[in-house]
């Protein structure tokens, strides 16, 4: 048996799974919609099914999925230049953060500086010491 509790302004579902109290979050205000996914959870129950209520989004079908608009609605370096900041962030979690365009190297990460920016700090504080 489950029932329904109101807390603030949203309605839970509040049940008993192995023997620990459970409350799941119906996202709604509305007492009939809560009243109707209380008569969805039930009769999963009864015939033993599992009902889920939306928890938690798995990252990588919601990483696709973005992936997937920011190449619709961006222009291809911008959408290369965003994926790449998503996989610093997540890593290869899903197949549309993993490069397929190079190999990885140690070397893409860190670049050595380049010697002409060397000389031209050196240039520039020569001229402003009065060499």
């Amino acid at each position: 048996m489950a029932s329904l509790k109101r807390r603030g302004t949203t309605f839970y579902l509040q049940f008993y799974h192995a023997g620990r109290q459970c409350r799941i979050s119906t996202e709604t205000d509305c007492y009939q919609l809560a009243k109707e996914k209380l008569r969805q959870f039930e009769s999963a129950q009864a015939r033993g099914d599992v009902f889920q209520l939306p928890r938690r989004a798995p990252i990588p079908d919601i990483l696709n999925a973005y992936v997937d608009h920011i190449r619709q609605a961006k222009t291809a370096k911008s959408a290369q230049t965003d994926i790449c900041y998503l996989r610093d962030v997540f890593g290869p979690v899903c197949d549309a953060l993993k490069i397929t365009s190079r190999k990885i190297t140690p070397g893409i990460k860190k670049r050595p500086k380049k010697e002409g920016q060397d000389g031209r700090v050196r240039r520039a504080a020569a001229l402003t010491s009065g060499r």
